[in-house]
């Protein structure tokens, strides 16, 4: 399963707040009927503190970025060389 950590906070009144009680009650006692039931759990984590912060959840996958970021980063940073380098 993806479990859509949006979804799932929104569900419980705790909107991306990953921390909230409620929440990590949640996704742990969905974590544990997966595991019981031998499905993979998986999620998405954007940045670095989201890859620890799902494994330590006790997730089997992750999807990690969005292709939109990726693109955003990847223009940004062609932006910036075209910059340097005509200033040169």
């Amino acid at each position: 399963i993806q479990v859509g950590q949006g979804d799932l906070s929104a569900s419980v009144g705790a909107f991306g707040e990953w921390e909230d009680d409620a929440f990590r009650d949640a996704l742990s006692r969905a974590v544990e009927a997966a595991d019981e039931a031998e499905v993979p759990v998986g999620m998405l984590a954007l940045d670095a503190e989201g890859i620890d912060r799902w494994l330590d959840a006790g997730v089997d996958f992750m999807t990690v970025g969005v292709d939109v970021a990726y693109l955003q980063d990847g223009a940004r940073e062609a932006k910036a060389h075209f910059e340097d380098a005509v200033d040169e």
